[in-house]
């Protein structure tokens, strides 16, 4: 009887923690963001520095609150990088819509083919009314793909 409590206080323990710690980032990078706005400001300047290697790195953050990634992904697009496409269209499946949108956004700022497969996807997927339907269909406009 003392190890099914003992086993019972353990998984308690362990969910806890499982949905205590992504809460708390949360909280952190949400209220952090908001109040100081600087914050993505000086990632921009830092992350300008980066090689486009070690940026396409930071777009795979392990926090998914991390405003970061989505300057990452910015900075990539102004570049045109070519080479970020491939981590690009991966990123189109993220639960997060900051990040997921940002990348469709910069998809159709690299102007890469490969990205219209996945581009059209989206707007098979979403609500003609949803924010990622409508940068998507504004991606593939600038990719030159007509109806």
């Amino acid at each position: 009887m003392k190890r099914i409590l003992i086993f019972c206080l353990v998984c308690l323990l362990l969910v806890i923690l499982v949905v205590s710690i992504p809460a708390t980032l949360y909280s952190y990078w949400f209220w952090k963001s908001r109040i100081d706005p600087s914050l993505l400001i000086d990632a921009d300047g830092i992350y300008r520095e980066l090689s486009s290697e070690e940026l396409i790195r930071k777009t795979g953050s392990v926090d998914p609150f991390n405003p970061y990634p989505s300057v990452a992904i910015d900075i990539l697009g102004s570049r045109k990088d070519m080479g970020a496409v491939p981590r690009l269209i991966e990123i189109l499946n993220s639960w997060n819509p900051r990040r997921r949108r940002t990348a469709i956004r910069v998809l159709g700022k690299i102007g890469d083919k490969k990205a219209i497969g996945p581009l059209l996807k989206i707007t098979k997927e979403y609500n003609a009314d949803s924010m990622d339907y409508k940068l998507a269909v504004r991606s593939l406009e600038k990719l030159g793909y007509e109806k």
